[in-house]
């Protein structure tokens, strides 16, 4: 019984890394689609976005997923 606690431990603290390695392997992305802003403000707004640490998009992600569910 310890084990599959512990398994599931580290699989939940597995998942958590990959999610965040995911999230900052698409930075360079991200990035480049911002050169096809029409307007330097625009530009300046998705390289803003694009280099969002981690943690503010998580913030933000469950922000908008309780406020979904609020409406629902």
């Amino acid at each position: 019984m310890k084990k599959l606690g512990l398994s599931f431990i580290s699989v939940l603290l597995l998942s958590g890394c990959a999610a965040e390695g995911w999230y900052h392997s698409w930075e360079d992305e991200r990035l480049e689609q911002c050169q096809y802003a029409k307007t330097n403000a625009e530009r300046r707004e998705c390289e803003r976005e694009a280099t969002k640490s981690y943690q503010e998009y998580k913030r933000e992600r469950e922000r908008v997923l309780q406020e979904a569910e609020k409406q629902a």
